[in-house]
């Protein structure tokens, strides 16, 4: 529908505003008229704009807008008129002059930057109108490949400063905040080693050079003379940073074991986001625009769903990461809302995308944080536990070493008890006789205190075992030791087995005529035994020596008991049942 070209007023009050509707446009079929043509063309062949950013969608084709200026104010004005779509590939101002004269100024991120009249993001050009002057204004955009989209802002130039001060402000903003999240998560990354951390990391310059390409701050700041940065590059860095976030998530949400199904999601979403670094190879510029605009949507959607679906398992990372992913989708919603007119084209909105990223990187380091708190925490606990279990280990260890160790003593005292006890009787044997006997020698040496020996041999026992068997002879043998241990004095005399039927009784602190006395108390004891089936009571023929030496050597030793030994055989040999002392004789029955 044809269209008269609206004129814009200047009062000298205005503020920025979009003047888009102001305009009229005609399409250039194959972008082949100059500004010639365009000014020949008749008022018929122009259309009426009715939203805020004109938007002929994907085309090769150039648009041509024009309106009028005039300068109502009562002073000169001086404003500035810009095409605030960064991404158009190319961009021409021309004014006409009412004297004749063209002003031409160029931008658009397919020209170096330093052909821009005006240092900004956009591009634009600077007019100045006397009073009651009135100006023509011709715009020409084009975009091979990519979307046409035109939004016109007019500014004055005392508040296009500001406002120029405001979008680097903006821009420094997000510039620092993401040198300090990438650097104190660096130094995190060297501490930790943490493959989350590594991720995040290399998402942050990613994303950064996708935005920055996109909004323009990197034309005017780092490559202004490579326009294929900002244009291809934003393919590149935009997979690199799908791919590094992507694989992030898996990272941090640990899906593969918690969430598998959205696992297989996200593995499907790295295969995506890789296309996206190629396809512009492939595929004629427009469609590529169209599906990296797409796959941005999806996996921007992708992400945001397994945000939602995190909060089951991992509530509180989750929670993190759902306010990042939420935010860059709001962000993305309202950038493309705003290039494609459904939304007012401003700078806030042109930007909504970097905001939302930004805000995405600033609850990711968040989560990483808490996530390196919850892990810490996990390992105190498991630390905590894990010196309980040893603790408690170490109590059992000691527990069962203090037994095993009761259980050796005791077995060690059991085996000296069995080594020093004769097995039959429970008597003391010869080798515990011997070491008493060396023990109370030296102490009756010592206090010179008497000491008795009696050496007893049972009589006619090897009659008792050959006619009734070595059973009842044990019975005999036990029989006797009972006899003579209710004959010692506990603690104080010792009785031992020192042979077949040889018996010892050490008689400490006793005289001479107390041993005798013990040993005729011995045999009324021992003759009062009944054992079936000996018909006569058993006897016993004893020989008895005194302590004499003048030290414990084992000669002395010896010595004593070859005394006590002979008097023993003197007593066998004067009829039995009768106690010899050691170098005379005695009666029967000593």
């Amino acid at each position: 529908m044809s269209a008269q070209a609206q004129s814009i007023d200047l009062t000298g009050d205005d503020g920025q505003r979009t003047v888009t509707r102001q305009f009229t446009y005609v399409i250039d079929a194959g972008a082949r008229w100059d500004m010639a043509h365009v000014r020949a063309l008749p008022a018929s062949a122009w259309r009426g704009i009715d939203r805020d950013a004109l938007n002929l969608g994907f085309s090769d084709d150039a648009v041509w807008l024009q309106s009028t200026l005039r300068n109502r104010a009562d002073h000169r004005v001086t404003v500035v008129l810009s095409d605030t779509n960064a991404p158009s590939d190319e961009v021409d101002f021309y004014v006409l002059r009412s004297d004749g004269r063209v002003e031409h100024a160029q931008a658009g991120d397919r020209r170096p930057f330093s052909v821009r009249q005006v240092d900004d993001i956009h591009g634009g050009i600077r007019l100045e109108l006397a009073v009651t002057e009135q100006v023509r204004v011709l715009l020409r955009v084009r975009s091979p490949g990519g979307a046409l989209i035109v939004p016109v802002m007019l500014t004055p130039q005392a508040v296009y400063s500001e406002h120029v001060q405001w979008v680097q402000l903006l821009h420094g903003g997000m510039l620092g905040i993401m040198g300090i999240l990438f650097i104190y998560n660096l130094v995190i990354l060297f501490a930790l080693r943490d493959r989350a951390y590594l991720l995040y990391v290399l998402y942050l310059p990613s994303a950064y050079f996708a935005q920055t390409a996109l909004n323009g701050i990197g034309m005017q700041h780092y490559y202004p003379n490579t326009p294929w940065l900002a244009n291809e590059g934003v393919f590149l860095a935009g997979a690199a940073a799908w791919l590094f976030i992507l694989q992030f998530t898996r990272e941090f949400l640990q899906t593969a074991q918690r969430m598998p199904r959205v696992d297989t999601a996200l593995r499907v979403g790295l295969v995506v986001a890789a296309s996206h670094a190629v396809v512009w190879l492939v595929l004629p510029m427009h469609l590529a625009q169209t599906w990296a605009g797409t796959v941005t949507l999806l996996l921007t959607t992708l992400c945001a769903g397994v945000g939602l679906v995190s909060l089951r398992h991992v509530p509180q990372q989750g929670l993190f990461y759902l306010a990042g992913q939420g935010a860059s989708w709001v962000g993305m919603l309202v950038f493309m809302g705003a290039i494609g007119g459904a939304l007012t084209f401003t700078a806030t909105t042109f930007n909504a995308m970097a905001i939302g990223i930004v805000a995405d990187c600033v609850m990711l380091s968040l989560g990483l944080a808490h996530r390196v708190r919850l892990l810490r925490e996990d390992k105190l606990r498991a630390e905590a536990a894990h010196l309980a279990l040893m603790q408690q280990r170490q109590e059992e260890l000691e527990a069962l070493v203090a037994e095993r160790t009761r259980d050796l003593q005791a077995a060690k005292e059991e085996a000296e008890r069995l080594s020093l006890t004769d097995a039959l009787t429970g008597l003391a044997n010869r080798r515990a006789f011997m070491l008493q006997a060396r023990a109370e020698a030296q102490r009756a040496n010592r206090t010179r205190a008497p000491l008795a020996l009696l050496l007893l041999d049972l009589d006619w026992f090897k009659v008792v075992n050959d006619t009734h068997g070595h059973a009842v002879g044990d019975r005999l043998l036990q029989a006797v030791a009972q006899a003579t241990r209710a004959t010692a004095r506990d603690g104080h005399d010792l009785a031992a087995r020192t042979g077949g039927e040889e018996f010892c009784f050490l008689l400490p602190h006793t005289s001479l005529v107390e041993a005798q006395a013990v040993a005729k108390r011995l045999a009324e004891v021992v003759q009062a035994v009944q054992l079936e089936p000996l018909r006569s009571p058993p006897t016993f023929s004893a020989g008895l020596a005194m302590w004499r030496g003048f030290d414990a050597s084992d000669a002395n030793l010896d010595d004593w008991l070859q005394r006590a030994d002979r008097a023993l055989y003197r007593a066998k040999a004067l009829g039995r049942n009768r106690t010899e002392l050691d170098g005379e004789g005695s009666g029967p029955g000593l």
